[in-house]
């Protein structure tokens, strides 16, 4: 076999594995790689994705408290039962960053919450991130810090900043000490936060998985505060940066590259046996 059919059955290999290895990095900011999640399904939300933007909708009905509406970076309930999609691992720190725009119309009503973050599972019960409560269109208080360890709530951590309904939130890892920093600003496209708070030694409590990412919607309720009655939602993700680290694919290009070159070593080897 000559050096051009070895290379051509590599391409042709990584071509059907559906990687580019020179993107790798790149895909993790295209919202049509994210996936759609729902927990559980309800027919109160929807999502609508392009390369850009991925919009959460809640529509005009009521939405029971604990539902959720949301993409994550991974197709599965872990990155390790996942087979497409984007993580990082927990022995490399990271930084992450996205705009949101959140509006509303028609008479809401009810709670709504905003949430980015990271974690090990789907579910959320080793997770951590930054999020930001609407009751009835009217954002309340300020950014919240929420994490929890073996699906047990930690104390929510407020930060100083009041929350608006357009902004950037902010996740990082400190891979060292297994810190978790989350933070908001009120300006889109911000480069740092307006104010954060820190998880000390969070990810140590956890079980060492590596981390997808995720951002949703959620019904929730409050005290005297109603979960979602009805009106339209709106909430548009957009300009999903990686502020520092770096992103792996699913399946890692690295390993779609050693497999072609070991299918072009077979093919080779059989066309000296032939």
């Amino acid at each position: 076999m000559s050096l051009r059919q070895i290379l051509l059955s590599v391409f042709c290999l990584t071509v059907i594995a559906g990687i580019d290895p020179s993107k790798a990095d790149a895909d993790v900011t295209n919202f049509l790689t994210w996936q759609p999640i729902a927990d559980p399904v309800d027919p109160g939300f929807s999502v609508a994705a392009s390369p850009t933007t991925a919009n959460l909708f809640a529509l005009d009905q009521p939405i029971a408290a604990g539902i959720d509406i949301g993409f994550a970076s991974v197709n599965g309930s872990t990155v390790a039962s996942s087979m497409t999609g984007h993580y990082f691992r927990p022995t490399d720190s990271f930084a992450l960053a996205i705009d949101y725009d959140w509006s509303f119309a028609g008479n809401p009503s009810g709670l709504l919450g905003l949430g980015f973050g990271i974690g090990e599972d789907a579910a959320g019960e080793n997770s951590a991130g930054i999020g930001l409560v609407a009751n009835s269109g009217i954002p309340l208080l300020t950014y919240a810090g929420a994490a929890r360890v073996n699906d047990v709530n930690q104390n929510a951590m407020l930060l100083g900043t009041p929350s608006e309904l357009s902004g950037t939130l902010f996740v990082s890892f400190h891979a060292p000490n297994g810190d978790i920093t989350v933070g908001a600003a009120t300006t889109k496209g911000a480069t740092m936060a307006d104010d954060s708070t820190t998880f000390s030694s969070l990810q140590q409590q956890w079980n060492g998985d590596n981390l997808m990412v995720s951002f949703f919607m959620r019904s929730d309720q409050q005290s005297i505060l109603q979960s979602w009655q009805g009106g339209q939602s709106e909430a548009a993700f957009s300009n999903f940066r990686v502020l520092s680290g770096a992103a792996v694919a699913i399946p890692e290009p690295s390993a779609v590259i050693l497999l072609s070159s070991l299918t072009g070593g077979f093919l080779l080897r059989r066309r000296r046996m032939t």
